[in-house]
C-alpha cells in the first residue's frame, strides 16, 4: 500500500487583506479540504487569531510536496500586510 503524499498548500483571503491584517499562510496537509479546515491560530503566530475567516472565505491552491518527515498540519510560511 503506497503512503498519502503531504502536500504544501497556499491559503489566501479572497479579497485580499487591510493592513496590519494576515494575508496568507503556506501548511502542510494531505488533502486541500484539510488545508482549508485548519484553525488560523499557528502556535507563537501573534494576531493570527484575528483572521476570524469561515473556510469559503479562503481561496486553496497546491503549490508542492512536503519534504519527507514533514508533518500534517504544520504552518511554514505566512504573509503578514504590515502598516
Amino acid at each position: 500500500m503506497t503512503a498519502p503524499v503531504l502536500y504544501l498548500w497556499l491559503v489566501e483571503r479572497i479579497g485580499g487583506a487591510s493592513v496590519n491584517e494576515y494575508q496568507a499562510f503556506v501548511v502542510s496537509a494531505y488533502t486541500e479540504q484539510e488545508a482549508r479546515d485548519l484553525p488560523s491560530v499557528p502556535v507563537g503566530e501573534r494576531g493570527w487569531a484575528s483572521w476570524d475567516l469561515r473556510p469559503d472565505e479562503v481561496e486553496v491552491t497546491r503549490i508542492g510536496i512536503a519534504e519527507p518527515g514533514m508533518e500534517a498540519g504544520k504552518f511554514i510560511l505566512s504573509d503578514y500586510n504590515g502598516g
